[in-house]
């Protein structure tokens, strides 16, 4: 199937489609074809009663059917119109892209409403290829070698790989990118939340209709990864400012932030001025703290250039996703941000069947709004009302094949109400209980070094009602035995509800990976939006950035669960967008 990157032809040039009247003869249809275009060229139909005919150089097809249509002999002239395949991927998980194309579908054994998608079937029927621009990625990093992304991963063709800095722009061998976080030049080091950053990649830009994986809002597009994301998924607004810059000067017309900050920072806010004279669209998220902006701020999306667009999180039913912040002014659209398939850096085993003791349970609860959610709970009554006991060490662990695999995390999301009782989690990598005795237990590191969070207190944020992903690494721990556990441990006084984990699963990294797998956030959102930008500025080469952000902004779609807590009360319709037309600049009418 072709890729179509301008406004594609409505019908064949040089020819039109005339029906007589039944009652003319034969011959004057002939003297007429000859006299107002050139000559017939064929006949079809049942009784052979339409004439394809040939226009006169220089003729044009609505001229022709205009001076048919006038002759009373003459019963249809119409164009030769143009038809074309429908452009629907065929990449193997496509069917579990609900963002894309939702026909009422389960998608990890949730059901959708037909309809509630992006609109971007439609749109591919004119452009899939979005190649000439480039979108950076500012993020946690990009698996480059991911087999659904490394044809879309941009290269910078100013630069070789030879320990000097070719094209001088002050960046060493900066050949795909630049890790903020490391200073050097590959920005995809490590497993575990780095995940983050090639999801969002696949978002925007999984290469599409290559049989494999999932399918990005562009099939083609140039991917720019940036990593200023730590293993933690936090960074730095230096970085940020840093990265913004970078991707301005190396040509992006697109910048991806899935990230938000609680901080205005000047510094920020100048490398946003930076990018808006230079046309760069920025497209960040809302936040997941189902707050109000306007009240408890989040930067970028209260930044106010033209060139942003801050995205809320839909679900598959167009209900605002429970988790998604929101804002009447600062927050403009919203886009599909849970359940979202797209893909991984490698290899992803699930959290469940795990092996528990008294207190831990696997079950299912209902998590942020959604029913029937697999958790891991303490105490029991977690998904109703009680507390846990005194006196407690429970524990829950599982024993994972890891041999032979590059690096890998333990990622999992928890809410926490553990008063002053710890929760801990440790590994051993011959297996069995990790807490037992009979084996050493390794300590969890960070991804650069360092003990990592492995034991918990206190509450998860707004009094251990929000969630908290955390990231462990699992070197040291590469066998076919690696057990994982998780203790709550409990004094003698103070009881609260306890901790509620869900979305546990080890994730793990591999050369040329096409693993995909299922994320939720307004992360998740705003992918979907950098993409569609990608799509109108390839598709309409003259726009700028506030061009872009208007068409997104003012074509989509009027959904009730964002009206008053949006800018715009609308989700984004990639077909809508690409037939919005700006209101022309400079026109002058003189009226006579």
């Amino acid at each position: 199937m072709s890729n179509r990157g301008e406004n594609l032809k409505k019908h064949k040039s040089g020819e039109i489609i005339v029906k007589f009247n039944k009652s003319y003869h034969e011959t004057s249809r002939i003297q007429m074809a000859e006299q107002m275009a050139s000559k017939v060229h064929k006949r079809f139909g049942n009784n052979h009663e339409y004439y394809i005919i040939k226009l006169k150089a220089g003729q044009t097809v609505e001229q022709a059917v205009a001076n048919f249509k006038s002759d009373p002999n003459v019963e249809i002239a119409e164009p030769n119109y143009i038809i074309r395949a429908a452009a629907v991927p065929n990449d193997t998980d496509y069917g579990e892209q609900w963002g894309l194309n939702n026909t009422g579908q389960s998608v990890n054994g949730i059901p959708g409403t037909s309809g509630s998608d992006i609109g971007v079937e439609s749109a591919w029927d004119r452009i899939t290829n979005c190649n000439s621009v480039t979108v950076a990625i500012l993020d946690t990093g990009v698996n480059y070698t991911h087999s659904d992304l490394s044809a879309n991963i941009w290269n910078n063709a100013g630069e070789t790989a030879n320990g000097a800095d070719s094209d001088g722009n002050g960046f060493i061998d900066d050949v795909r990118g630049w890790d903020f976080i490391s200073n050097d030049n590959t920005p995809y080091p490590d497993a575990g939340h780095e995940s983050h950053g090639t999801h969002v990649a696949g978002i925007v830009g999984a290469r599409g209709n290559n049989s494999s994986g999932t399918t990005g809002v562009c099939w083609q597009v140039k991917l720019m990864p940036l990593r200023i994301l730590d293993g933690s998924g936090t960074g730095l607004v230096s970085d940020l400012a840093l990265a913004i810059n970078y991707a301005v000067s190396n040509g992006a017309k697109v910048i991806n932030l899935s990230l938000d900050s609680t901080g205005n920072s000047n510094a920020v806010s100048t490398a946003i001025n930076n990018a808006n004279a230079n046309g760069v669209v920025i497209v960040t998220a809302a936040g997941n703290a189902n707050l109000d902006v306007e009240i408890t701020a989040s930067y970028p999306c209260r930044n106010t250039q033209a060139n942003i667009i801050c995205v809320a999180a839909l679900d598959q039913n167009f209900a605002k996703a429970s988790f998604s912040s929101f804002g009447a002014t600062s927050v403009d659209v919203g886009a599909p941000g849970r359940n979202i398939k797209s893909s991984y850096p490698g290899t992803v085993f699930p959290g469940t069947g795990w092996t528990s003791g008294s207190g831990w349970v696997e079950t299912t609860c209902t998590v942020l709004g959604t029913a029937n959610v697999p958790v891991l709970i303490n105490p029991t009554t977690y998904c109703g009302s009680g507390n846990y006991a005194n006196n407690l060490s429970n524990v829950i662990y599982k024993t994972f094949n890891l041999s032979g695999v590059q690096s890998a995390s333990l990622v999992y999301t928890i809410f926490h109400n553990l008063s002053d009782d710890t929760l801990t989690a440790s590994k051993r990598s011959t297996g069995g209980n990790p807490f037992a005795g009979g084996g050493t237990a390794v300590n969890f590191v960070n991804t650069k070094g360092g003990a990592s969070t492995v034991s918990l207190s206190g509450d998860s944020p707004s009094n251990g009602t929000s969630f908290i992903t955390y990231s462990h690494d699992l070197s040291a721990c590469f066998t076919a035995n690696c057990s994982i556990g998780l203790q709550l441990t409990t004094n003698a006084s103070n009881v609260a509800k306890g901790a509620q984990i869900f979305s546990a699963q080890v994730e793990t990294v591999s050369n040329a990976s096409s693993g995909v797998g299922f994320k939720a956030g307004t992360s998740m959102a705003t992918p979907h939006v950098a993409g569609l930008a990608a799509m109108l500025r390839a598709f309409n080469p003259n726009f700028n950035a506030t061009d872009t952000v208007n068409a997104i902004k003012n074509s989509g779609t009027d959904v009730g669960a964002l009206s008053g807590i949006t800018s715009t009360g609308k989700v984004i319709n990639a077909r809508q967008a690409l037939e919005y037309v700006n209101t022309p600049r400079n026109v002058t009418i003189t009226v006579q």
